[in-house]
């Protein structure tokens, strides 16, 4: 079962994330019902597939570096599953890794929540990129000019 991001967790990742970094945590929508373990497993693999270089640890696993987009994923030890994308605002091109989350996202029956904003966001590539254009992480990313990895 998918869990929403703790709101503890999600002011430690203000502190620890860099100034172009544009998270967003996956949040199941109230009163519909929970997608299976296996089948959660088998929408993320769609997500991080593109994402190269992964590294688990207690639990953890993450998908992609700190250079470029990324995908966090944690088992917690009652099957429950936390998601948070990381966008990195300084990439030119985000168009294909910001609709394979919003598949993602749906498929799971999840909301997106900003942790920049402080928002829920429906799982709609336009409403992400209009979200992600009125983050810090985006004009940060502005005034160091774009990045392709």
């Amino acid at each position: 079962m998918l869990v929403a991001a703790s709101e503890r967790l999600a002011k430690l990742r203000r502190v620890l994330m860099s100034r172009w970094h544009f998270d967003l945590c996956f949040t199941p929508e109230p009163g519909v019902a929970k997608v299976a373990l296996t089948e959660q497993a088998d929408v993320l693999e769609m997500l991080v597939e593109g994402l190269g270089s992964n590294m688990s640890f207690a639990g953890w696993r993450i998908y992609g570096t700190d250079l470029g987009h990324r995908v966090e994923v944690r088992l917690w030890g009652n099957g429950e599953l936390e998601v948070i994308a990381r966008l990195d605002a300084r990439v030119k091109d985000s168009d294909r890794f910001v609709r394979d989350l919003c598949i993602c996202a749906q498929a799971l029956h999840c909301r997106l929540f900003s942790v920049d904003l402080s928002e829920d966001l429906e799982p709609d590539p336009d409403v992400v990129k209009e979200a992600l254009r009125r983050s810090s992480a985006w004009r940060v990313a502005a005034a160091m000019g774009p990045v392709v990895h």
